[in-house]
Formats: C-alpha cells, structure tokens, sequence
C-alpha cells in the first residue's frame, strides 16, 4: 500500500515533467498539484487522501533525514479537515463583467478591486489612477469610471466619506458603512462579501492554478514562500467551491 502511494506520486511527478525531473527538485508546488489532482481529477475522499499525505509524509521525512534530498517539500502541508463548514467561492472573478448590472455599485466595486489584487486595506485608499491601469476588461474599466465622482478631482477614491462635504478628499476609514449597503448582495450571491474573506477567496483560486510558478504567485499575492505555503494548505482543508453564475445570482 505505501509503495503504491509512492509510485503513485511519481507517475503523477513523471507525467508533469516528460523530461525526467531530479528527486532533490521536488517541491512543494509538486506535492500540491498532487493533492489538487486526487481531489479534483479523480474524487478521492478526503480520508483516503489525509492517508497518502501521511505517507508521503513519512517517505519524504526518511529522504531528509537521510540526505538524499536537501530540504522537506512538504512542510506546512497537514491534512484536510473533513467537517470544516466555511465555505469559499471561488473564480467568481472572470463573472464580474456579466455581473455588474446587477449588483450595487458598492459591491461591484469591491469585487473588482480584489480580484485586481488589492489588499483590504489597500482598497480603502484606493483612488482611480491606482487601478485603472489593472483592470483589462473595458467594460469594467468603463463602469469603474462611471461609477467614481469625476466633479472635484481627476483622481477619485473609490470609496469616499460621505459625511464630509468635500468627500472626495475623505477615503473611509472602516468598512462598516459599506459592509451594511452590500449586504443584500451578500444575500443575492451567497457568498461572503467581507473584504477579507473575498480576499482569501482570490488567493485561494491562484494557488490553485498550476500555470503559475512560485515566484509568479508570491509577486501576485505579495507573500513570502512559507506564507504561499500556507496558503496552499488552507486550499487543500477549506470547503472551496466553483462560483457558477446561474446558482449564486
């Protein structure tokens, strides 16, 4: 059964790389993509994949206290947790143009800044010319424009204080006052709206391409490789779910 699990792994490896791929290369980009492979392409339950995680886990662990490999791929890697209830949309973010007129501008424009790739906390200070040249969509770009208050500045917040008279000079400071205009959103599709929470559901639809390298993935995610690592993990334990127009809207 081990040695099934082994070979298993580098059939897999071996498929990836037709060019042969040296043992000391493995990664934990590798193992990930293994995972991501019993998961997705060939349905295996989460138990039976918690059971290769410990193999190879052990396996790996025996080359490195061996020498024959010089660092340990999967560290950081645990094993997926069967009960978790969170759940995460993701890869709502090429639905967005097919969205926009039906959402409020408010939510509209959260989901574009995130998946533009600001931070939350970035986005409160986000102002038209720190975005506008991301966003590659034209229609996006277009109802990203319309939707900003051009009447006092070329340059305006995203999302500005209204309380104040000249609020284009006012970013909000919280996200209390928005949190509170898109929850009807929230409710219409199903899917956690918070900031923060809408930013783990981006981070978690890349770290799950495997077009990506590492070095790609830590400049898009502005993150250190432990931290990708992490990331990763949490994707293989969380209740991830494929966003699909027609059932969240």
């Amino acid at each position: 059964y081990t040695f099934a699990i082994i070979s298993d792994f580098f059939n897999f490896n071996n498929d990836q790389y037709p060019n042969g791929r040296d043992l000391k290369s493995i990664n934990n980009n590798d193992l990930h993509n293994y995972f991501v492979h019993l998961k997705d392409d060939r349905n295996f339950k989460t138990r039976t994949i918690n059971k290769y995680i410990t193999v190879l886990k052990q396996y790996f662990t025996y080359l490195y206290t061996a020498r024959f490999i010089n660092h340990y791929p999967l560290a950081n890697v645990r094993g997926l947790a069967s009960n978790d209830k969170a759940i995460y949309f993701i890869k709502w973010e090429k639905h967005i143009p097919e969205m926009l007129n039906s959402l409020k501008p408010e939510t509209a424009l959260l989901l574009i800044a995130v998946a533009t790739g600001f931070t939350p906390k970035e986005i409160l200070n986000l102002r038209w010319e720190d975005i506008s040249t991301h966003i590659k969509n034209t229609t996006v770009k277009s109802y990203v424009w319309q939707h900003l208050n051009f009447s006092e500045t070329n340059n305006p917040y995203l999302f500005e204080d209204k309380r104040y008279r000249d609020s284009y000079n006012h970013p909000l400071t919280t996200w209390t006052t928005i949190l509170t205009k898109i929850k009807p959103d929230q409710d219409k599709l199903k899917m956690n709206l918070v900031p923060e929470k809408l930013r783990l559901s981006h981070i978690y639809a890349l770290v799950l391409r495997t077009d990506l390298t590492d070095e790609e993935l830590m400049k898009l995610i502005h993150c250190n490789q432990k931290k990708l690592a992490y990331y990763r993990s949490s994707a293989m334990r969380l209740n991830l779910k494929t966003f699909k127009l027609s059932e969240n809207i």
